[in-house]
């Protein structure tokens, strides 16, 4: 988990060979565990949702340096959820077991440029967001608010998603 963050290039999206997020390579991505729950059918967590270090909180309760490791959809929280790291970058679809659990790769953009980044409706560029409202979905950052956000809307929402500048938390 250690995106290294030294070497940058300066490229337009029209100076690469095609459009790519990827372009100016300021976007970090770091590799998390996820836990699938137990069950039948297909559990599924779409990317784009903002994301939360697990704690002895959470379920399964998660201990010591595995607080670090394992990763969950941001639960809403009043006045701003602490903490959220990142957005999920790709959606994770797995088959259940029943009477298991499994933990599964999540790719999680912790600081840069993420596109379809859940939020709520009606938000317009360059508004700070926070998790406070519904679980995995970045609201409008209130005077009220004890967090700092964890990310801005470099476009407007449209359809639930916006284009969002991830603030580096983690």
């Amino acid at each position: 988990m250690a995106t290294n963050t030294h070497l940058q290039r300066l490229d337009t999206a029209a100076n690469t060979t095609g459009s790519s997020v990827d372009a100016s390579n300021r976007r970090q991505v770091e590799d998390f565990l996820y836990v699938v729950p137990a069950g039948s059918g297909t559990h599924t967590l779409a990317a784009g949702s903002w994301m939360q270090l697990m704690t002895t909180a959470s379920t399964p309760a998660k201990t010591g340096t595995d607080r670090m490791l394992y990763a969950d959809e941001a639960a809403n929280v009043t006045n701003g959820n602490p903490l959220v790291i990142g957005v999920l970058r790709d959606e994770i679809s797995v088959t259940m077991i029943p009477g298991a659990t499994q933990d599964v790769r999540a790719r999680v953009i912790v600081a840069g440029y993420a596109t379809g980044v859940k939020t709520t409706g009606g938000i317009t560029a360059d508004k700070a967001l926070v998790v406070d409202t519904t679980a995995g979905t970045g609201s409008l950052a209130a005077a009220t608010d004890l967090v700092s956000p964890c990310g801005v809307t470099i476009g407007d929402e449209a359809g639930g998603v916006a284009d969002v500048w991830v603030l580096k938390q983690f």
